[in-house]
């Protein structure tokens, strides 16, 4: 109960309430009138017994009376709050959260301002709310909880938590002066122990510095805060509250369709769609329970047949919520334009460009894509930086870790799909994809993907983590207010390394590629000669990522006649690889492909690098057909020169390679010492290089080889080449004379076929089993 001072006015408000009159309040405490009279008055102190027995007369609950008796005797009252509002459903998923929050703000535990920080939708209110009931039983003077949102400027603060604390203010004038209520507010807390929770503050930052006086002034309180924005304040302690996981998402759309169509639940049939549902709400608490009440009139499958319908769907759709509900809470669209609403220009500006970034973006694309031109040669990246951070304060964006381990930046796709709107609106649609494009263009340009150099690797996994951004550039050239030329030099330019990275399971390859092979003489003669070759080259690898093989040898052969007419010498050696892959690998022919190893070898005489490129193919391929004294020779002076320039893993060699096909060509001079020396080093050097040397029975094989087990090494080999396990985006087998599996690592199956013939013996057997008439020709050799 509340007990405001003096005593005797709250006693006589009391009795009026009960209906009693004082000579019927006397009666039922056995007290006289007079008493209750110069009581009531502030003639006459009240004792014990007479304090007890009013208690007692005004039906007092029983928890509340040493407070009341206190209180009227004149005595500090220290009844706890207990004014929480009751959250009209249970809490899902949170048991980790609460827990971490619980910890923190326990009075004995480490932090005394918490804010708890998160995007439109995910549930910190709902979360602050509980904490604050489980957490209240723990502070001596309970718990308060202050709604913020119906304010509009920060100098109500101040009433707003004196309202939620029961307090007068000071005089009981309602026009008190804003120094006079922090006053008031600071005199009842200064004792106290307290957690208070300001929910919804991101409006009110300017009153942020009541809560550091506050804290300063009342060494017992705690104090969380739920906002959209950090508050920059000394002494802060931030916690984010991400998306429910799949599980509890899916839990909570249960229900929530559940209370409006008695009998839902999640079953076999359903359970897929009901998924997809929730990953298309980024399993946000606000999203599904708006959905969910969808239920009564939509099937899951209709319902998300209807959220994936076409751009900006889900905000037509999600647009009922309860009438009880906070404005911002009963649209999807709301709750995410009160954040857009509190950016400054500039801020929204940036935040609406983001979204043609469908697989986020690093500062610099940020710069240049974001960012207006400025009277600079290079991107501001100090603005987008401050830019960036400043949406991560605001929690409209998140922020994740490429693929090389760089910071990316990304909005949750709701809020994505709410920018492009905006973005739409503003009439910048078509010039901000120029501008991805343009910088797509330029980092494809930088990364030189065929070029041997030691970070190699590091660029195939940042053009990796560009390829959701790659993929919406190429379909914007396309179109009619597009750029189709620099579409081509982008597929050219980027495609290997998703080719690459799609190998080695960075990315899965690009989609829909074929389109760009229309009229392709024609567009490609369009642009410079110095890159015409090089983007037919690049191209093709994009079709080796999805297996057309035929299509690309077509390809393949445009590319060798532009590179001749063009003089590109380098892009003609490419072209001679590729053919070398097709007969090797593809025919299984390699008399056929060694002369043109030897004229790649030959050409590439004019440059150190791509000719260690060459030795080490070719020497891959003596390996794989038992000219082991042959290749030998070849791999050590390509490893000489890896070793030289200190790369490890190159798109064609490296260290980690070379140390691969040396360890196969020692086994088959049967010198297992050697072999075991540079499967160590193989191993090393590609674990070095950030990758999995190859599927998993390569490896197993590789660390048996490494432990001086032949036999296990050939029978893992085996394994590995039976079963047809490969890397992702290794040529299908075709026909009797195709060597997949591991044979895709050059030499395997022959070297493992040599270990079993060394050891124990076995069968030689192609991909899924079927004979292979290179492996029956090392057995017969």
């Amino acid at each position: 109960m509340d007990f405001a001072p003096p005593f005797g006015t709250w006693l006589k408000a009391r009795r009026k309430q009960l209906d009693l009159t004082q000579a019927a309040l006397a009666q039922r405490a056995h007290y006289s009138t007079i008493a209750i009279h110069k009581v009531e008055a502030g003639a006459q102190p009240t004792s014990h017994a007479l304090a007890a027995a009013l208690a007692a007369a005004l039906d007092i609950p029983q928890a509340d009376r040493a407070a009341f008796i206190a209180f009227a005797r004149g005595l500090q009252v220290r009844q706890p709050l207990n004014h929480l509002p009751l959250p009209p459903t249970a809490m899902l998923g949170r048991e980790a959260d609460l827990a971490t929050l619980s910890s923190l703000l326990a009075p004995a535990g480490s932090e005394r301002l918490v804010t708890l920080l998160g995007p439109p939708g995910v549930g910190k209110t709902r979360l602050a709310l509980q904490i604050a009931r489980e957490m209240q039983p723990a502070f001596t003077d309970g718990a308060a909880f202050v709604p913020l949102a119906p304010l509009s400027d920060p100098a109500h603060l101040p009433g707003a938590i004196l309202n939620a604390l029961r307090q007068r203010t000071p005089g009981g004038a309602p026009g008190a002066g804003t120094m006079s209520l922090i006053e008031a507010i600071s005199e009842f807390l200064e004792s106290r122990e307290l957690l208070l929770t300001l929910d919804n503050f991101e409006h009110l930052l300017h009153g942020a510095p009541l809560i550091t006086g506050l804290l300063a002034r009342c060494p017992r309180l705690r104090m969380l805060v739920t906002s959209r924005e950090r508050l920059n304040l000394s002494g802060e302690r931030v916690v984010e509250l991400r998306s429910l996981a799949r599980p509890d998402a899916i839990a909570l759309f249960v229900r929530q369709a559940a209370a409006v169509k008695p009998g839902f639940a999640s079953t076999p049939q359903n359970e897929a769609i009901l998924d997809e549902i929730c990953a298309h709400l980024d399993d946000l608490p606000l999203a599904i329970e708006l959905a969910a009440a969808r239920a009564r009139m939509l099937t899951p499958a209709r319902l998300l047949a209807r959220l994936t319908d076409h751009a900006g769907a889900r905000f037509e759709l999600l647009n009922t919520g309860p009438r009880d509900a906070d404005l911002r809470q009963r649209a999807l669209s709301s709750t995410i334009d009160w954040s857009y609403r509190l950016l400054n220009e500039p801020e929204q500006r940036i935040f609406r460009r983001m979204s043609v970034f469908a697989g986020g973006c690093d500062l610099d694309g940020a710069a240049a894509v974001c960012l207006d031109p400025a009277d600079k040669e290079s991107p501001d990246i100090a603005a987008a930086e401050t830019a960036l951070q400043s949406l991560l304060d605001k929690s409209l964006i998140y922020e994740a870790e490429g693929l090389d381990g760089s910071a990316r930046f990304n909005q949750l796709e709701m809020i994505r799909e709410y920018a492009l709107l905006q973005l739409t609106q503003s009439g910048e649609v078509d010039e901000t994809l120029r501008r991805l494009a343009i910088h797509l263009n330029a980092l494809g340009a930088a990364s030189q993907p065929y070029v041997p150099k030691p970070n190699n690797i590091e660029w195939i996994k940042r053009l990796s983590s560009e390829r959701d951004n790659i993929a919406a550039a190429l379909a914007w050239c396309r179109t009619s207010a597009g750029d189709y030329s620099m579409g081509l030099l982008i597929a050219g330019r980027i495609g290997c390394a998703i080719s690459w990275g799609a190998s080695f399971g960075f990315a899965t390859p690009l989609p829909g590629m074929d389109v760009w092979y229309e009229r392709i003489e024609e567009r490609i003669a369009a642009l410079p000669d110095d890159v015409q070759a090089a983007t037919l080259f690049g191209l093709e690898d994009l079709v080796h990522a999805t297996g057309e093989w035929e299509r690309a040898r077509v390809v393949n052969e445009l590319t060798r006649s532009v590179a001749r007419r063009t003089g590109d010498w380098r892009v003609e050696a490419d072209v001679l690889f590729a053919d070398c892959v097709q007969h090797d690998y593809v025919e299984g022919d390699f008399a056929r492909a060694e002369p043109v190893y030897l004229r790649m070898l030959e050409l590439t005489r004019r440059d150190t690098l791509r000719h260690a490129v060459s030795l080490g193919m070719l020497g891959r391929a003596l390996v794989a057909y038992r000219q082991a004294e042959r290749a030998i020779p070849m791999l050590e002076a390509a490893l000489a020169v890896w070793d030289e320039h200190n790369i490890t893993w190159s798109m064609f060699g490296g260290q980690a390679s070379i140390h691969e096909y040396l360890a196969c060509a020692h086994m088959w001079r049967d010198d297992f010492g050697a072999a075991e020396a540079h499967a160590r080093m193989a191993l090393d050097a590609f674990a070095a290089a950030g990758l999995e040397p190859n599927v998993t029975p390569v490896r197993q094989a590789f660390s048996a080889l490494a432990g001086g087990r032949a036999e296990t090494f050939g029978a893992c080999a085996l394994q590995g080449l039976a079963s047809g396990d490969r890397r992702a985006g290794a040529p299908p087998a075709t026909g009797d004379g195709a060597i997949t599996g591991l044979r895709e690592i050059a030499c395997m199956p022959h070297a493992a076929v040599h270990a079993l013939r060394h050891t124990r013996g076995g069968l030689p057997t192609g991909y899924g089993g079927r004979p292979s008439p290179g492996l029956a020709a090392c057995w017969r050799g």
